[in-house]
């Protein structure tokens, strides 16, 4: 069994909710359950060369994710990678996410938001850095393989 299959983790998350949900009328307690799955680890390497393949081709080096910069210019690399990263590598976990680029994982959760929300709403200036990173991750992902 793959935690990681759509309809797996579908059922997984059901059963938390349910057990959170009876647990908190039988004590009358909320209860917020945390499952962790530690079967899947990426592999450096590729995780790391990608997100220097986002920073190269925005002109930027790999060490800008870490730096405390809040440039719009820097900000904008780190929300576009972060959402990048989590659709081209479906089985990382934010928490590893986010210590790769030293940043907490509730600000992995915000950048990721930001950028789909700047992708949902059409904002054409992001949306055209955003394809041009995509195209080309999926190039490295593709050559990667």
């Amino acid at each position: 069994m793959n935690i990681f299959d759509k309809n797996v983790f579908e059922k997984v998350e059901n059963l938390r909710t349910k057990a959170e949900n009876e647990i908190a009328t039988l004590s009358g307690i909320p209860v917020r359950l945390y499952i962790v799955v530690d079967s899947y680890e990426v592999e450096d390497d590729t995780l790391s060369q990608a997100m220097n393949v986002i920073a190269k081709s925005i002109g930027n080096s790999y060490s800008d994710y870490f730096n405390k910069s809040n440039k719009r210019e820097i900000v904008e690399l780190r929300q576009i990678a972060t959402f990048l990263l989590i659709n081209f590598f479906p089985n990382i976990t934010i928490t590893l996410l986010g210590n790769k680029m030293k940043k907490h994982h509730t600000t992995i959760i915000h950048s990721r938001k930001v950028a789909q929300d700047r992708i949902s709403s059409k904002d054409e200036i992001f949306m055209k850095k955003y394809y041009k990173e995509r195209k080309k991750l999926s190039k490295f992902i593709t050559q990667s393989k």
